[in-house]
């Protein structure tokens, strides 16, 4: 794709989309991970997380939610 001047790192000036995960929410589907590790948090969040998970959201550098 040649586009590692544009992402693929932290470095300042690249571009940035990421979304902030809140694997405990109230009234989430995922609220009984507390003993799980990050990883096991991850893989419930991508196969059984939703909104409700979505503590905040960034597009282009910018927070959106």
């Amino acid at each position: 794709l040649a586009i590692e001047d544009q992402v693929g790192n932290f470095v300042q000036g690249k571009q940035f989309d990421a979304l902030i995960v809140d694997a405990n929410a109230p009234n989430g589907p995922l609220n009984d991970l507390v003993e799980w590790s990050v990883e096991e948090q991850l893989q419930r969040f991508i196969h059984s997380g939703d909104d409700r998970n979505i503590a905040q959201v960034y597009v282009a550098g910018r927070r959106v939610k």
